[in-house]
């Protein structure tokens, strides 16, 4: 503590640095998961309808959510908020799993929309890394506020890359 004093660098000064070099890290990586959607979205959009694709926009809205809640709580270092964020990952992961199902049961049943359907899954798992980057940020905004790591062991319940490991 007192090193950092003589330094004329405060704790707080130290976190608030570390903090925003974090969470921009972290909005980096939204831009880039929402180009790809952009890019994916064009050739999901030159196909037929794919079932699923009412549960991704859904998806969306709930991700892009997410991370207006998160900024929100970044510009008013809003700890309740944050963890609010934190806590809600769980709703889009499960979302995720239960389109990740649709999408392959759209594929075995119609050959003709796997290319959409394919692009469709990848635009799904951009939308659920997003929700993962905003909880990254609402635990940056937690050690802002408080100066502690989160204890809690991170919500989490993508479960599809275990999907078909018990077949076969």
């Amino acid at each position: 503590t007192e090193r950092f004093r003589r330094g004329g660098l405060t704790e707080d000064a130290l976190r608030e640095t570390m903090s925003a070099l974090k969470i921009a890290a972290e909005l980096e990586r939204i831009g880039d998961l929402a180009k790809n959607i952009g890019k994916r979205s064009k050739v999901v959009s030159a196909h037929e309808p794919v079932r699923a694709i009412a549960g991704v926009m859904r998806m969306g809205r709930i991700s892009l959510r997410q991370v207006h809640e998160v900024l929100n709580a970044v510009a008013t270092v809003d700890v309740e908020a944050a963890i609010a964020v934190w806590a809600g990952d769980d709703e889009i992961d499960e979302l995720y799993n239960s389109l990740f199902e649709e999408i392959l049961v759209d594929m075995s049943e119609d050959g003709g929309s796997v290319a959409a359907a394919t692009h469709l899954t990848f635009i799904a798992k951009n939308f659920e890394r997003v929700g993962d980057h905003a909880t990254n940020i609402a635990e940056s905004v937690y050690f802002l506020g408080t100066g502690r790591y989160l204890e809690d062991e991170r919500p989490k319940s993508d479960v599809t890359s275990l999907y078909g490991a018990d077949q076969g």
